[in-house]
């Protein structure tokens, strides 16, 4: 299952790769979502979240197959880092954003867990 789309990462990054492609890259970006929640036993998030932290790892996913391949554009930002000077610092911010949402999810379901754990008891 795929958490965001081709069109929603194309009109983000601004990217001209085929949708093709940026399947591919969606693709991946949540197959790593996918294994730290299975790592931490979730089955389910709320989909505005898993949006979110696809859409980063997927943006980050395009600057890295733009560098890669020598087709980075000009002057092309993300916030306040400009990916024409420093696309590994925007690949590790964009990365550690989509972490922080899901270190959001991760807590919010042990809560979660716990809660039920107490009505259980």
């Amino acid at each position: 299952m795929t958490y965001c789309t081709s069109t929603e990462l194309g009109y983000i990054t601004g990217s001209d790769l085929s949708s093709t492609i940026l399947w591919q890259i969606i693709t991946l970006a949540d197959l790593e979502i996918d294994a730290v929640l299975r790592a931490n036993g979730i089955q389910s998030a709320n989909t505005n979240d898993l949006k979110a932290a696809s859409l980063k790892l997927s943006t980050a996913g395009v600057v890295t197959r733009h560098r890669m391949d020598g087709t980075m554009p000009k002057r092309t930002k993300i916030g306040d880092l400009e990916l024409e000077s420093e696309p590994s610092q925007a690949i590790e911010r964009l990365r550690a954003d989509a972490y922080e949402i899901l270190r959001g999810i991760v807590a919010a379901s042990r809560s979660y867990r716990n809660i039920i754990r107490k009505v259980n008891s």
